[in-house]
């Protein structure tokens, strides 16, 4: 906006002069209003973004948030990989697994006939006496805990499979985000150096023709835009980066707080 405002001002002095058309100021007014909307745009993001990230922290609302560091402090280098066997998500299927293992053998064993002996003593009144005894053997062929044993093995054969497709969605997590780093770095070097580059020594050339009066100002208006564009889009790919490695990092099991 300041810079559209110094380029309008420019503009209103070249044609007061009369070396200046004056559409030229008309335009450069117009820059100036694109600009203030843009900053008004802006705000209402920053303010969107600013709630949202208090209600993830569980802040209140009204609670003044300041971000400190810079986006640019991502390097290319690949955070240390995890074996995956240490992945949260793996060790908790395995826990899993085991709990339901151990369900099974404790309903089991709660559940199955014993073997049972017993013995017994009687005496009547006429002084006769009886000694009795009792021996419970459970029979091959009977086994009262068959539905349990079915129940749990059940269980345990779907806590083994969800271990299976963990294992394999994290596979695929990890080559997607190994990959989506890659390509967010590629996209980030693209734009700052064959876009952006570009159109600010476009800019800066046409501002300084159009200062030293050998042509108007509208290649420098028309360059500005586009370059403004490409700085946005420029910042956005560098956060892109910042994501990309989140995300690896979360794939990897190994999501940590960053110093900057």
């Amino acid at each position: 906006r300041a810079d559209a405002e110094a380029l309008a001002q420019l503009a209103r002095a070249r044609v007061a002069r009369g070396v200046g058309l004056p559409q030229e100021a008309a335009l450069a007014q117009a820059d100036v209003g694109a600009a203030a909307l843009g900053e008004l745009d802006a705000e209402g993001q920053l303010a969107t973004a600013r709630a949202e990230l208090c209600f993830a922290l569980a802040l209140a609302p009204t609670v003044r948030l300041r971000a400190t560091g810079t986006l640019a402090s991502a390097g290319d280098e690949a955070p240390p990989a995890r074996p995956a066997e240490e992945h949260p998500e793996l060790a908790l299927a395995r826990a899993q697994i085991a709990a339901s293992r151990a369900e099974a053998s404790l309903a089991r064993a709660q559940a199955s006939p014993a073997l049972g002996v017993g013995v017994a003593y009687a005496r009547d009144g006429t002084g006769e006496q009886a000694l009795t005894g009792t021996l419970s053997v459970p029979l091959p062929f009977l086994d009262p805990t068959r539905f349990d044993a079915a129940r749990h093995r059940m269980e345990l054969l779907s806590a083994e499979a969800r271990e299976v497709r963990a294992r394999a969605e994290l596979g695929r997590a990890v080559a997607l985000a190994q990959h989506e780093r890659g390509h967010a770095r590629e996209v980030r070097a693209a734009l700052r150096d064959r876009v952006v580059a570009p159109l600010r020594e476009a800019v800066r050339l046409a501002r300084a023709s159009y200062e030293a009066g050998v042509q108007d100002a509208t290649p420098l208006l028309l360059a500005r835009p586009r370059l403004l564009a490409a700085e946005e889009q420029l910042v956005r790919a560098v956060a892109d980066v910042e994501r990309a490695d989140l995300r690896y990092a979360a794939a990897q099991g190994s999501l940590a707080p960053r110093e900057r």
